[in-house]
């Protein structure tokens, strides 16, 4: 596993910073995976990557007093993205990342 450099992060913001440029569909996506209901079926994730997303995305976004990233349902919209917008090969490498990080986190604790 490697770790984040400077190009990496700055790819990461850029990334997110690029989010209100998305088109309105892929919003409209999102609100269909929320109004699906309290116990949505994920396409992508499987039940432990989902519940390691959810984990990584409170650790981000914690519960203040404000909902955190888990009350926000942030893994569905993950999986909305990892199944109906990412190309196979952004999908696999987001994936491998996924299981890279969580072998490393069994390896050190």
């Amino acid at each position: 596993m490697t770790s984040l450099d400077r190009r990496d992060a700055l790819r990461l913001l850029l990334g997110a910073s690029s989010i209100p440029l998305l088109p309105l569909d892929m919003f409209a996506l999102f609100q269909k995976a929320q109004a699906a209901g309290s116990a949505p079926a994920f396409r992508t994730l499987t039940a432990p990557q989902e519940a390691l997303v959810a984990t990584i995305a409170e650790l981000i976004v914690p519960v203040t007093d404000t909902p955190g990233a888990r009350e926000a349902r942030v893994s569905e919209f993950i999986d909305v993205m990892l199944t109906d917008w990412f190309e196979e090969v952004h999908r696999r490498r987001f994936l491998d990342g996924l299981d890279q990080f969580e072998g490393e986190c069994h390896r050190l604790f």
